[in-house]
């Protein structure tokens, strides 16, 4: 007999420990419940005590939102469709509103019907004239005409985190005209501050969140402030308080810490009020209490196991006596049969118990029996088709392997060649993983085949083979998938993806993924055909590095766009931005770009989106910027109507001129300025002129606002659209001054003209008075000498008085016709000095010269047309007297030339020409008119002057 040796294998050392286990087991699990319901107790006592908290603030919260889209409500009522036209008297409004300006800690706006900003309060420099119609709550308030809060989003003057309450302003119909605005620094002092300014407790948080945009609108702490949620499925907890409950739970928050958070919602805003603890915090007395039970629960451990040890030494003496019966019972049979029981003591309770543990292993054993037949008949029903085979033939299959194959029974299959039942472009693959199975004895990769079905298809399954022990020996089972309907779908996914592609190669711009990698480097892993029209490079040399594009990137937007692509990295919001690329060969174009940025596990972040091209449109639209600031600030009215007449525009200066308000123009008929002093044919003329498509031109007597009356020149044309008349456009000018400055002009020039008149009649009679003079004296003169000078000196004021008497019969003082002056005064002379054998004959052109020229003119043939007369034809011979004008070309340059056929120059003229004071007054006048002289050789005698004609300047209205 063995010596029975403490240890392990000692049954007392085994109760103790057993004993020692319950007590454990016992008291440390009375030590975890009463920890449990301390905790369960403490998480709704301070879950309850969050929420009454969260419950405060949301609700004042609440007020305070709503208190603040009422005053917007009540100013925007007070707003007109004038006052919209007039952006001072709206400033005005808002300034003496001051009130706003207190409930909104970064002003008041007011934007009209196009979402553009007319006025704000306090002002902030580049918002007037900035558009905000593509926000949020510029669409509700524009379009769905009511009041809202919109989404909080970094400003675009200031990249501050804000948020914007806006209220539609409606004209007396009750239609949308504007909006008036409230905008909310989240970055400066705001009534959120009275969630946000402490924390809860040590280490909580307070957030107040905007569910339907994910993201928080303001927190206690800083760094989360317009930080967005976790998408929809990441946190369950915050997606339930994104949907509406309102509660407390424990949840691990965005930063990986557990928590204990509260909420509760803000109905004005759609938000909600968080309240976060950390667990650590909030559960920190449990913590403690656990660790002194779990103390105790050790020194009772430790007082309890040396109890049982002393206990089990006196009580199961008897044992080893038991044992040594034991070891002579036959162990051959399976189930022994029951030991006796000597007494009824504690061994005798050990026989039997051990009598009991033979009837449990004979349960245990029909359990197997069982256990066995349940996996045949779980292995029978499962839908996965199972096939065992050795050696290349099939040993057994399940129901859903004789469907798979398309047989009727187990019989048609096992027996077969597996080898029959596979495609024979998988033999090879198979063979050789077969082989592996056999040698390796593990698990193998799944395998794609194809298998031939009884009816001769062919379809495609995943197989996995694993060896197992088949009735004692090794064997493989596979099990095996119909992926026939997944490789379908798979090429029907396949051909949806190429669809996409050819449609993506199609979309005007340039579709694309780009990925900003942690380091800084950065790529194109996807970019459609566009990228060649774009960025002139091919997909394949973007798609790990995009250095080269952000090379092309224009030198001035080149920091911006970087700037806007970290910022849109940074805070995951969409990317938008408008830039231009410049290329080698000095070409600019605009380009617009919008993405949308992921997340990716590694850090960095992909965007996909689209850039499309826009410089045409840039161009159109600077040009129609340039077009609308040239007729806002035109200094000339300009009115735009509809074919019935009714005024759909009119510019600043129109309002300035006629006194009405734009407001009192719009929608009324240009009839409105009529003052019934225009001819009614007027208006006919100018009908008939628009409707046959053409421009009319005209004057118009209208009436202004006040009543005053006012002159209008107005051109007034069609606007064709497709070749159709559309709109009517006139172009007018208050000409009143102008027209008055005529009229004055008009009397002074009658009075000019007038006292003229008077002055060249006086002149003229006193030329004549002197002419008589001059003849009375030669009259009475002796001397022949003296006759013929008094005679000469009437010739030339006769000239002079002849000019100032066409001057006066013409009524024009500015200009004479010289060809017309030559010939009445070279007819006169003629008929005062010539005798009958002589003949005048006149070749003279019509020219308009100016007083300082007609003068001299005359001066010059009276002279030269006298000593053609006096020294051409001595002693009573007769001959032609010729006396020319006409034009050198097409300039100014004419020829006056006088000729005669008489005896010619004498021999010794040339001598006597200096001496001769006819020649010398001849040469002085064709200087005087800047001309030349040339005395021409004979037969006869001729003098032509060549001069440059002095148009008369047109008068110059006084001013």
């Amino acid at each position: 007999m063995n010596k029975f040796k403490l240890g392990w294998n000692s049954l007392k050392t085994r109760i103790t420990l057993i004993n020692l286990g319950i007590f454990l087991i016992g008291i440390w699990s009375l030590t975890f419940f009463v920890s449990a319901e301390l905790h369960d107790d403490l998480e709704k006592m301070l879950g309850q005590q969050q929420f009454s908290t969260a419950s405060l603030l949301a609700e004042e919260i609440d007020q305070e939102l709503a208190d603040r889209l009422q005053a917007l409500a009540l100013i925007g009522k007070e707003i007109t469709p004038a006052m919209l036209q007039r952006p001072e008297s709206l400033q005005t409004l808002l300034q003496q509103r001051p009130l706003l300006a207190r409930l909104f800690n970064n002003g008041v706006t007011i934007a009209g019907l196009d979402g553009t900003v007319l006025a704000d309060f306090p002002h902030q420099p580049g918002r007037i004239g900035a558009n905000f119609s593509e926000r949020d709550y510029a669409i509700a308030a524009l379009k769905g005409g009511k009041a809202t809060i919109g989404k909080p989003v970094r400003s675009k003057l200031t990249q501050n985190p804000s948020f914007v309450m806006a209220v539609p302003i409606k004209d007396a119909a009750g239609a949308v005209i504007g909006f008036l605005a409230g905008v909310v620094n989240l970055n400066q002092p705001n009534f959120l501050d009275l969630a946000t300014r402490n924390t809860y407790g040590r280490d909580g948080d307070y957030f107040v969140v905007a569910p339907q945009h994910r993201l928080n609108v303001t927190t206690s702490n800083k760094n989360r402030i317009m930080a967005t949620l976790p998408a929809p499925g990441v946190n369950p907890a915050l997606d339930r308080y994104a949907q509406g409950r309102e509660g407390s739970d424990i949840f691990i928050n965005p930063l990986g810490v557990e928590v204990l958070g509260s909420a509760k919602r803000i109905p004005a805003a759609g938000w909600y009020v968080a309240i976060t603890l950390p667990t650590q915090q909030a559960f920190a007395p449990i913590h403690a209490m656990q660790q002194r039970m779990l103390l105790a629960a050790a020194l009772l451990t430790v007082l309890a196991a040396a109890l049982t040890w002393w206990l089990l030494g006196r009580q199961l003496a008897p044992l080893l006596t038991a044992s040594t019966t034991l070891h002579k019972l036959d162990v051959g049979d399976p189930f022994p049969p029951p030991l006796a029981i000597a007494r009824d003591d504690e061994v005798g309770h050990l026989i039997k118990a051990f009598n009991q543990l033979l009837t449990s292993l004979q349960q245990r054993d029909a359990a197997l029996q069982e256990s066995e037949a349940r996996f045949r008949t779980l292995i029978e029903g499962t839908p996965e088709p199972v096939v065992v085979h050795r050696h290349g033939l099939v040993l057994y299959v399940n129901p859903a392997a004789i469907g798979l194959f398309g047989a009727t029974s187990r019989q048609e299959l096992v027996g077969k060649p597996l080898l029959a039942l596979i495609h024979p472009d998988c033999h090879a693959a198979l063979l050789e993983q077969v082989r592996r199975s056999y040698e390796e004895g593990a698990k193998l990769p799944t395998l794609e085949e194809k298998i031939i079905r009884l009816d001769g298809s062919v379809i495609d399954v995943e197989a996995t083979r694993i060896t197992i022990s088949y009735d004692g020996q090794k064997a493989i089972q596979v099990l095996m998938r119909d992926v026939t309907e997944r490789k379908h779908l798979q090429l029907a996914r396949d051909e949806a993806l190429a669809r996409l592609q050819k449609i993506a190669d199609r979309v005007p711009g340039m579709v694309y993924q780009y990925l900003l990698r942690p380091d800084g480097s950065s790529c194109f892993p996807f970019a459609s055909e566009g990228i060649r029209q774009i960025y002139r490079v091919s997909s394949q040399h973007v798609s790990s590095d995009a250095s080269c594009v952000l090379a092309i990137l224009h030198p001035d937007d080149l920091d911006r766009v970087g700037a806007s692509i970290e910022a849109s990295a940074r805070t995951l919001t969409p990317w938008q931005q408008e830039y231009r690329v410049k290329f080698a060969d000095g070409t600019v174009r605009w380009l617009h770009g919008d993405a949308l940025p992921e997340q990716q596990s590694d850090g960095a972040v992909l965007w996909h989106g689209l850039i499309a091209d826009i410089t045409e449109r840039k161009l159109a639209d600077d040009q129609l910027r340039t077009f609308s600031r040239i007729v806002e600030q035109a200094p000339m009215t300009i009115v735009i109507t509809d074919l019935a007449g009714s005024i759909e525009y009119a510019n600043p200066w129109t309002t300035q001129s006629n006194g009405y308000t734009r407001e009192e123009l719009y929608g009324q008929n240009p009839r409105l300025l009529a003052s019934g002093l225009t001819a009614p044919e007027v208006y006919q003329s100018l009908w008939q002129t628009l409707t046959a498509g053409e421009v009319w031109c005209g004057e118009f007597i209208n009436r202004k606002k006040g009543g005053d009356l006012y002159v209008e020149h107005a051109v007034i044309a069609p606007v064709l659209d497709h070749g159709n008349t559309a709109h009517y456009v006139a172009l007018k000018q208050d000409i009143t001054e102008r027209k008055r400055t005529e009229q004055a002009l008009q009397d002074s020039l009658r009075d000019k003209v007038a006292l003229l008149n008077e002055v060249h009649h006086r002149v003229k009679n006193n030329l004549q008075v002197i002419t008589s003079l001059l003849r009375l004296e030669a009259g009475r003169s002796s001397e022949s000498d003296t006759r013929c000078v008094l005679a000469e000196m009437q010739g030339r004021i006769r000239a002079m008085a002849l000019l100032h008497e066409s001057l006066y019969r013409s009524g024009t003082f500015a200009s004479v016709d010289l060809g017309a002056y030559l010939g009445h005064l070279a007819r006169q002379a003629f008929r005062a000095q010539s005798s009958a054998m002589v003949r005048l004959q006149l070749e003279l052109a019509s020219v308009q010269i100016s007083l300082d020229q007609a003068t001299p003119c005359g001066l010059l043939v009276n002279e030269l047309l006298s000593n053609c007369l006096k020294h051409g034809f001595p002693e009573g011979r007769g001959g032609d007297i010729r006396i020319e004008l006409r034009a050198l070309g097409p300039g100014d340059q004419w020829l006056l030339r006088v000729s005669d056929t008489g005896v010619g120059l004498a021999a010794d003229f040339e001598s006597r020409r200096s001496q001769s004071l006819g020649l010398q007054l001849v040469g002085d006048l064709a200087r005087q008119i800047d001309g030349t002289l040339q005395i021409e050789p004979g037969p006869g005698a001729a003098f032509a002057v060549t001069f440059e004609i002095h148009r008369a300047e047109p008068p110059t209205p006084a001013a």
